[in-house]
């Protein structure tokens, strides 16, 4: 009777032991904090495409202050005192390259003398599929007639290096010194 008190008395502690070893832990059993998450491989599933991590970063990141529709009203935006970006602005979309929003990205606001506030996100610049894919999103808040008609022109519709237009023909895309400025808001980033 005495061996089975004594052994019952261990099997308690011990299974109590397993189950207070991860009490003092802030994170849920079983997650390593030394070992991210991967975005491109949900749970059971196959890889993403860079597009479909792209819409997903968008929405966990980006949206919370720039609105799931690009307007920079996101819920995030409200304490904000440099009020986020509007992709909806064609002017604003015109006035900038592709490799200017994916700094602006990968470095933050602070990397290319814009608030700080905006984070960067270093993670992506070891991911350029998903970073153009990213571009592109933000692009997309955009019809391509206001970008157009906002001054902007695509990389298709550049001409190759060497390429130029036969005397009196006019050329594809206006030089950057032809560009009218945009007016830039001093209150977004």
């Amino acid at each position: 009777m005495k061996l089975s008190k004594t052994f019952a008395l261990a099997l308690g502690l011990s299974l109590l032991a397993g189950c207070t070893k991860d009490l003092d832990s802030p994170y849920p059993p079983g997650f390593d904090p030394a070992k991210p998450k991967s975005a491109a491989t949900p749970k059971g599933g196959p890889a993403l495409t860079p597009e479909a991590e792209a819409a997903k970063l968008y929405s966990g990141r980006c949206a919370v202050c720039h609105g799931a529709s690009g307007k920079g009203d996101g819920a995030g935006a409200a304490p904000l005192k440099v009020k986020p970006r509007d992709y909806t602005d064609a002017t604003w979309q015109a006035s900038v390259s592709d490799e200017d929003i994916s700094k602006i990205i990968v470095g933050g606001g602070a990397a290319v003398g814009k608030d700080p506030g905006m984070a960067a996100n270093p993670d992506l610049a070891d991911k350029p599929e998903v970073l153009k894919a990213l571009v592109k999103k933000v692009r997309s808040f955009v019809s391509a007639e206001a970008f157009k008609a906002a001054g902007g022109t695509t990389a298709e519709e550049k001409p190759a290096e060497g390429d130029k237009p036969a005397e009196g023909e006019k050329a594809a895309v206006k030089p950057a010194a032809e560009k009218a400025p945009a007016a830039k808001p001093a209150e977004q980033k």
